[in-house]
This record gives structure tokens, sequence and C-alpha cells, in this order.
């Protein structure tokens, strides 16, 4: 007889695959880059030049230091996975699957961080148009970094709550 596991086990009912399937990412970014449209419509929302720099600056430490810790924890979740097959050789495959999982989202948060990174030094060095034709698009720009931001962060918090999943090896 067969039994069927509890749906609460279900690795895929719980809310950070949830909130990290295709529908939901694909509706936050058409969310995110409608509003960045939005706010660079708004003049007076945009942040005068020396507080643009600020944020920019503070943005990309913030980035650099959570890209270096979640680097940090990746060796480290690499070792104790490492540790793992050495004591049970019969977790090979499942090992194997978990570090390819995990090594393509590492990929693509590299990817994310170091486009972000890019921006926040061409808006550091690029001066704020004068001219209204160009100072939308700059707008644009600068409120899509703080979205690709945003994005970079909460890529780092999801890879965070899978490498602490204690279900992780299910």
């Amino acid at each position: 007889m067969l039994h069927k596991r509890p749906q609460m086990d279900d690795p895929k009912n719980t809310l950070a695959w949830k909130i990290m399937s295709i529908q939901a990412i694909s509706f936050l970014t058409v969310l995110g880059h409608g509003l960045a449209v939005f706010l660079s419509l708004k003049v007076s929302l945009f942040p005068g030049s020396d507080v643009l720099l600020s944020i920019v600056s503070t943005c990309a430490q913030i980035i650099a230091g959570l890209y270096g810790i979640t680097m940090a924890g990746y060796t480290f979740f690499l070792s104790r996975i490492d540790a793992l097959i050495a004591s049970d050789a019969t977790l090979d495959y499942i090992v194997a699957s978990i570090k390819r999982r995990f090594k393509s989202l590492i990929w693509y948060i590299t990817m994310n961080v170091l486009v972000t990174l890019f921006v926040s030094i061409f808006l550091m060095y690029l001066p704020i148009p004068t001219d209204p034709n160009y100072s939308f698009f700059y707008r644009l720009f600068c409120n899509e970094f703080i979205f690709s931001m945003c994005f970079s962060v909460g890529l780092i918090l999801y890879y965070s709550i899978l490498v602490i999943d204690p279900n992780c090896m299910e």
C-alpha cells in the first residue's frame, strides 16, 4: 500500500517556494518596472544630486556586503554538504542535485549583483542631465537601479532561507 506524504511535507508547498514561483517573480518584475516608470514621471519625488549619490553609494555598499556574506555562507554550505557525502556515500546523487541547484542560484545572484554594482558606478560618475528630455531617462535609470538592488537583496534573502532550511535534503 502506498502512503502519500501529507501536503505540508511537500517542499513545493512552502512559503519560500510559493513566493519564488515563476508567476510571482514575473508579476513582481512587471510591477517593479511599472513603479519605476511611474516614479520617473514624478519629478518632485526624485532626490537631489547629493542625496542621490549618497543613496547609490550606500546601496552599493549594502549589496557588496550582503554578497560577500552570501559567498562565505555558500562555501560553508559546500563544505557541510561534502562532509555529509563523506559520512554517507548513498547520498551522492541527492547532494549533487542540491549542489547544482544552489550553484545555479549563486550564479544568478552573482550576475544580478554584478549588474547592480556596475550600474551604481555608472550612476556615481554620470552627472544629472539638465535637459528635460534626458532627465526622464536618467530618473528611470536610477529607479531601475533601486529596483535591481531590491531584487538582489530579495534573491540573497531567498538563498539564505533555502540554505538554512532543515528539510533541504528531502
